[in-house]
């Protein structure tokens, strides 16, 4: 449960607390520095949390199989599934998002991020990468859902 609350929660914060300060609040080379420091300490701890809750998610899989609790229902194995592509689908999008921020983001640090072309560009990129990260928060709530309705079956 704390793994899936730091992932779940950095995209909280970052969508509350962070992209608000990214919205002209510091010159466009800042806001890029910025940027690029807090999304690589964040995407290490979200791979971190990532692989516990495989682990665990399996260890609890197998302890339910094999516990004496019987197994799943019908209804728990296809909550099961809908969890594991749902992990697949968060998982697929916080890798392209870590990628494509680093391709994108690089650049523009090189250059120093200044002028009209770097303020565009950034402005570009954190807008899709905000969108990205609510979806993938979005599902990731979903997740949290259907791992309580698992409980149940």
């Amino acid at each position: 449960m704390l793994a899936a609350l730091a992932w779940l929660g950095g995209m909280l914060f970052t969508l509350v607390v962070l992209a608000p300060i990214f919205h002209g609040t510091f010159p466009a080379r800042e806001e890029i520095q910025l940027a690029y420091a807090a999304g690589r300490r964040y995407h290490f701890v979200a791979a971190r949390a990532m692989e516990i809750v495989v682990l665990t998610g399996f260890a609890g899989l197998l302890m339910r199989l094999w516990g004496g609790d019987g197994g799943f229902s019908q209804r728990g194995w296809v909550l099961l599934g809908l969890k594991g592509i749902g992990f697949l689908l968060m998982a697929i999008l916080q890798t392209w998002q870590r990628i494509r921020m680093h391709r994108e983001l690089t650049p523009l640090l090189i250059a120093g991020g200044g002028g009209v072309l770097g303020e565009q560009q950034w402005r570009a990129i954190q807008s899709r990468m905000g969108r990205v990260t609510l979806l993938t928060l979005g599902l990731g709530m979903a997740m949290v859902f259907l791992g309580l309705l698992l409980r149940g079956s």
